[in-house]
């Protein structure tokens, strides 16, 4: 184009500017669907920001003549290879793992090609970014349960991974990110029993990192999206107050028989639901739970305290033969070894027995204290899978060159049972919040058509909510009379006060 235009230079501008006209509409306008189908994909991919921005000029050309949308094409264009590399990114349950650390990068890409390559152009960037945002959600819950896994990572490694900088943008991404999910109830949950699994063992890398983390969130959703998450926090460090006033009382502390307890006093509406197990505790440990149980009441009469064995941990004194040992390991484990002070092989009857555990936590420790990093008790047969028959024998020549090691790892480890109890907890909330907002709707219009009705439910609802699971709950108030049918038009409602 610049050699025609050459050409033409010694012409009247008159003539000049109507052969520029034919010459662009020859070998640009006729030919924007070709330029964009041989290589727009791959110089995005390289965001080669340079001939994307030559490519843009072009484009800007093309599109002043009439009847020619070219920055139009552009956008549906850079939109269609936003969808599919987003599409690639969330849509594959293998690479679930890498979703988060994927989306961040191509989101940096994205924002990288909006503002340089093509001079932040509204449309392309509000196109690309909606096309962005429904492609994310296209797959539902999973991006929301893999936001929170990534930030509980960050704020795990906090500064011994990254510096100060890197967290702050890191954390700033994320929270981009967050805006785009619209499950941000299943983030609530999973960010929930993260954190308080990171309370819990001491997994946090920094406090100030987390409370900057929530006042994100705050800014984001509001105070009551973090009025738990905030109540977490509280009841950890009412909890220091709390044993600090039961160490100074000789007469509870004396009681311990040398124990150096601790215990978290957490509120239950703060807190992730936990599964109550009844466990067969050795009279020490049994003693010093009466012993706390009856400090705490003394000044809390009206309260009932309900201890929570799942979370425990402990530190044991274990002496081999070779050397002496300090474990860290969780309640379940402690209780297992404990056992073997008195003998050297137990059957894993006996051990159920004796402990009291569910048979999924038994195996889920056995496995850990047998077949781990630390193999402190030796299974008989040897293998991978714990069975019924099997026999567990002291580990005698057990012997590692550091003296305190951690074997209680997993338990801070999010299992299937427990992710899968989460989204369950979540959807049944959803269901209540669904039949919440049909009544107060209802209540307030008194008559609604149905389909009015579905309408303002798909407004007010924050969450994704398919239309049939509207229409059963609708079903459900007819059935419980909160609402009726109206007798002369089955397509409308009426609020029963």
């Amino acid at each position: 184009m610049s050699l025609e235009s050459e050409r033409i230079s010694c012409l009247h501008p008159s003539t000049r500017r109507a052969l520029s006209v034919v010459l662009e509409k020859n070998l640009l306008v006729s030919h924007l669907s070709s330029i964009l189908a041989k290589g727009f994909d791959q110089l995005c991919d390289e965001t080669r920001v340079e001939d994307l921005k030559l490519l843009y000029r072009l484009f800007g050309v093309a599109d002043l003549h009439d009847g020619c949308d070219a920055y139009s094409m552009l956008r549906d264009s850079f939109g269609e290879y936003v969808r599919e590399k987003v599409d690639q990114i969330v849509s594959n349950p293998e690479q679930d793992d890498a979703m988060v650390p994927n989306l961040l990068d191509f989101m940096d890409r994205r924002k990288v090609l909006c503002e340089e390559a093509f001079a932040n152009n509204e449309a392309i960037e509000d196109f690309s970014k909606q096309t962005m945002e429904k492609q994310i959600n296209k797959r539902q819950n999973k991006p929301a349960e893999y936001v929170a896994k990534h930030i509980d990572h960050i704020l795990k490694a906090g500064n011994k991974k990254y510096s100060e900088d890197e967290l702050t943008s890191t954390l700033d991404k994320l929270i981009v990110l967050f805006r785009c999910i619209q499950g941000k109830d299943i983030f609530e949950a999973f960010y929930e029993r993260d954190l308080a699994k990171r309370l819990f063992f001491d997994r946090s890398a920094s406090r100030d990192l987390e409370n900057n983390m929530i006042s994100k969130l705050k800014v984001e959703c509001g105070a009551s999206f973090t009025r738990k998450l905030e109540g977490m926090f509280k009841d950890v460090d009412l909890s220091t107050d709390i044993m600090h006033s039961f160490r100074e009382n000789r007469r509870s502390s004396g009681a311990l028989g040398g124990i150096d307890l601790k215990v978290n006093v957490l509120t239950t509406s703060f807190w992730p639901t936990m599964a109550k197990e009844e466990l067969r505790l050795p009279r020490e440990l049994n003693d010093c739970q009466e012993t706390f149980t009856a400090f705490y009441l003394e000044s809390h009469k009206s309260r009932v305290l309900r201890w929570q064995y799942g979370s425990a941990t402990c530190v044991l004194s274990a002496t081999f033969p070779k050397r002496r040992h300090l474990l860290s390991v969780s309640l379940y484990q402690s209780l297992i070894l404990l056992l073997f002070n008195e003998v050297e092989t137990l059957t894993y009857k006996e051990i159920l027995g004796a402990t009291g555990l569910s048979e999924s936590e038994l195996k889920r420790a056995l496995l850990s204290l047998a077949c781990g990093r630390h193999r402190v008790i030796l299974k008989q047969p040897k293998g991978k899978v714990v069975d019924e028959d099997d026999s567990f024998v002291y580990n005698s020549g057990f012997e590692k060159p550091l003296v305190h090691l951690k074997i209680n790892s997993i338990q801070a480890q999010s299992t299937p049972e427990e992710k899968i109890e989460t989204t369950e907890t979540v959807f049944k909330e959803r269901i209540h919040h669904i039949d919440l907002a049909i009544v107060r709707i209802m209540k307030m219009r008194q008559i609604m058509t149905h389909s009015r009705l579905i309408t303002e439910l798909l407004e007010q609802l924050k969450f994704p909510h398919p239309i049939p699971l509207l229409k059963k709950r609708i079903e459900y108030l007819i059935e419980n009379l909160y609402i009726e049918r109206d007798p002369t038009n089955q397509q409308k409602y009426k609020y029963l006060a």
